[in-house]
């Protein structure tokens, strides 16, 4: 299973929030052992695509911070 250690921003968590989950839903996803990883389209950052402890689907846009650390940006829900 992957490890990753996460740093919030505030903006972070509100930009989540609108789109319906939390921090939880989030980091379950990055870690989960199902995840895909790619390169958002619009900003060019790294991505994963994961499901929430719920099996919801999200999105996930993220910063890699160090080896361990990552920043989200910001996540959504997806259509399978």
């Amino acid at each position: 299973m992957p490890y990753h250690e996460f740093f919030w921003t505030e903006r972070a968590i509100e930009k989540v929030a609108e789109h319906g989950l939390t921090v939880d839903d989030v980091e379950h996803a990055v870690l989960s052992t199902n995840r895909k990883s790619a390169r958002s389209r619009s900003s060019g950052l790294p991505t994963y695509t994961g499901r929430t402890r719920a099996g919801e689907l999200i999105f996930v846009v993220f910063e890699k911070l160090d080896a361990v650390q990552i920043m989200v940006v910001t996540a959504y829900p997806v259509e399978a």
